[in-house]
């Protein structure tokens, strides 16, 4: 029993350097999504609500990682790698970036583990982006953007705007970058390799 469990969920060199590579190229986008993020800023500012469409982009490392290597920590190693690496590339955000990327890389792993790290199909990939974006509202993001003092009926269009981006950007979108790559034959040597169509 030990031993099938070690074989199923115990991690290889070779899924340690996967899940370091994700984090490595997701935080490189992350920089340039932040450029693009700035630029827009501008256009978009006049309501905080609106500003919540963007912010699923940055789940999406996480779930990457997790639909690639599909082991316990995955999510959280793969967001972290990715929030330690924007940081070093000078985030506008400073340190939050960290604390933000360790708050969604959790809450993006409590999904997977709510399913055993059994299943990786859109449904549970989805709900990981929804529910990390649930959580980053309520903490860091109310504390260094000031989230809670905006009205309630504000509130309520910024988290359900939220939710949508995170399950989308955060969520679906990193499963279907994952699912299109893994054609190639790239991920021949990890557990996605095996997924039936």
């Amino acid at each position: 029993m030990e031993k099938s469990l070690k074989k199923q969920y115990g991690w290889t060199t070779l899924d340690v350097v996967m899940t370091a590579v994700v984090g490595v190229v997701f935080a490189v986008l992350y920089w340039a999504y932040n450029q693009l993020f700035a630029f827009v800023f501008p256009f978009v500012s006049a309501s905080p609500v609106t500003l919540q469409a963007f912010v699923g982009f940055w789940f999406i490392a996480g779930t990457v990682a997790a639909c690639i290597i599909q082991k316990p920590g995955a999510a959280f190693l793969g967001e972290l790698i990715a929030a330690i690496i924007s940081m070093l590339l000078g985030s506008i955000w400073g340190v939050w970036v960290l604390i933000s990327g360790l708050v969604q890389g959790a809450a993006a792993e409590a999904v997977f583990a709510a399913f055993r790290y059994k299943k990786y199909n859109y449904f549970v990939v989805t709900l990981s982006g929804l529910f990390t974006a649930l959580v980053s509202f309520f903490f860091p993001e109310s504390v260094t953007e000031g989230y809670l003092a905006y009205s309630i009926p504000i509130i309520i269009g910024m988290l359900v705007v939220r939710m949508i981006s995170g399950a989308i950007l955060g969520g679906a979108l990193g499963k279907a970058i994952t699912g299109w790559v893994a054609k190639t034959g790239v991920f021949k040597n990890f557990k996605i390799s095996k997924e039936k169509e």
